[in-house]
């Protein structure tokens, strides 16, 4: 008997629905009216069924409709006398219609002995917002549970809420670390009112507690901060941290600080037999002035960090010496160096040429060592230099195996001379990627040879829509009608 009564309880579910379902059909597939929505939930809120999987049914339909005029019947569903998983499933369907009338019912369910249901409420009441909404997760910060506490100390900065110094301060007493860690995070949220001198002692209090994740936090909030009233000394002390993910951060801090003694206490961490330490202290340079010794630099260069290789690049280019130069020519020789590429692109990006003569030979043995990404980015440095060797690097990357470097010469048609630039677009329309084959289109549009014209007619019959309709595009705009256009494909 159990067993028909659910078939028989489905069933009427199905025909509800199958009705409101054929009223959609007889407006010729408009969404059903608001008139419709109503009239179903009426009737499914009309099926008297105590049998669970029936249940189920109803309000997965009542669910499915995601309608506010649904609410009443939704929140038959959220009272203990209801199966967990439908109380649940309830909750998160309210959140989701985002109506301020479901908002009292969710509220009454934070004093509910399911932790779970209390937690589910306050990620839901997030998604409604509103005063009220935010009232109620605010009183959640005083929850039996800390991860209910927790949750609602991660949802108020995203509510809007903006919660005082004081009341940060007094959740830093809290006795779970993770409540703390999340009122620090709640300080360094976007949209919080700017830190100042009294977040000192909510920044003091976090680096003097004894969890080592609330520490890293404080640190953290001190980097973005740089809140007034926290002494050099204070920070200095965890560079020496055994906690590798505190000496990033300690090391960002004390650059607040840009001290003799702070420069001293970076350049011995780059000294440190520890990798971790070594390479905190390096990307401090970033927030410093730059004041490394020759010897320095070029140890930093020559690690087999990359990281550390890339932050001696990094001060190469931001010191803009003689000394950097003559750094930077050195390396733009070394074809082997992992740094060639971005030595050459320094130096061409600089326009000194005349320092640098022999570009044209060193970009060779670079382009053939280098990966396909720095080729793609040396492609802009031969075609400048198509006349010294240049255009031998650019026809090799037209035939590259990466569409990349393919793309980059065809991105340099426009700075070639003509036939350099008709051997290149005669290539590039024949290319198996489309992205290649448009961008030939498109560098083609402002004419410079009247061979274009033909390449870009094959193109009309591309077996890419996007291309054939780019390339019937820019025939249309070089008809004579429209004037003529701008020459191009007339570089060095």
């Amino acid at each position: 008997m159990r067993r028909r009564g659910i078939w028989i309880g489905s069933l009427v579910v199905v025909v509800i629905l199958g009705g409101l379902g054929q009223r959609r059909g007889f407006a010729q597939g408009a969404a059903a009216t608001q008139s419709d929505v109503k009239r179903t939930i009426e009737a499914l809120g009309g099926v008297k069924a105590t049998d669970q999987a029936v249940r189920e049914v109803i309000l997965k339909a009542l669910i499915d409709l995601h309608s506010p005029e649904a609410i009443p019947q939704l929140q038959g569903y959220l009272s203990a006398g209801n199966p967990l998983s439908m109380r649940l499933e309830t909750i998160r369907a309210l959140g989701s219609l985002r109506s301020p009338a479901a908002v009292d019912s969710l509220g009454a369910l934070l004093s509910d002995q399911q932790t779970v249901i209390r937690d589910t409420v306050i990620r839901a009441l997030q998604e409604i917002g509103g005063q009220a909404a935010t009232t109620l997760v605010a009183g959640a910060l005083k929850d039996t549970d800390a991860g209910v506490r927790r949750s609602a100390l991660q949802v108020l900065p995203q509510l809007g809420a903006r919660l005082t110094n004081a009341e940060l301060t007094q959740l830093m007493q809290d006795k779970d670390e993770k409540v703390r860690g999340a009122a620090l995070d709640a300080a360094g949220y976007v949209g919080q009112p700017r830190l100042t001198a009294d977040s000192a002692g909510l920044i003091r209090l976090g680096l003097k507690d004894a969890s080592a994740g609330v520490q890293v936090k404080a640190m953290h909030l001190f980097v973005i901060s740089a809140a007034k009233g926290i002494t050099f000394s204070e920070i200095a002390s965890f560079v020496a941290s055994d906690n590798a993910a505190m000496l990033p951060e300690a090391y960002a801090a004390i650059a607040h600080f840009p001290t003799a003694e702070t420069m001293d206490l970076v350049k011995k961490g780059m000294d440190s037999p520890d990798a971790g330490v070594r390479s905190a202290a390096t990307r401090s340079l970033a927030y410093l002035p730059l004041s490394l010794s020759k010897p320095q630099v070029e140890k930093l260069l020559k690690s087999d960090d990359a990281d550390m290789r890339t932050m001696g690049m990094f001060i190469l280019v931001s010191s803009n010496t003689p000394d950097s130069d003559v750094m930077i020519h050195a390396l733009a020789r070394d074809a082997h160096s992992p740094l060639a590429p971005r030595a050459i692109l320094e130096m061409w990006s600089r326009k000194m040429r005349a320092e640098f003569a022999d570009l044209p030979e060193v970009l060779g043995p670079v382009y053939e060592a280098a990966g396909p990404e720095d080729k793609a980015r040396l492609i802009p440095v031969a075609a400048s230099y198509a006349d010294a060797g240049g255009e031998k690097l650019l026809m090799e990357g037209l035939v590259d195996k990466d569409a990349r470097v393919r793309l980059s010469v065809v991105e340099s048609l426009g700075s070639v001379k003509a036939d350099l630039a008709v051997k290149i677009a005669e290539a590039a329309v024949k290319d198996p990627e489309a992205a290649v084959r448009l961008r030939a289109a498109i560098s083609m549009q402002w004419g410079g040879s009247d061979k274009y014209p033909t390449l870009l007619e094959g193109l009309t019959h591309d077996a890419d829509a996007k291309v054939a309709a780019m390339a019937r595009q820019i025939l249309q705009g070089m008809k004579p009608a429209n004037g003529p256009a701008p020459a191009a494909g007339t570089g060095n």
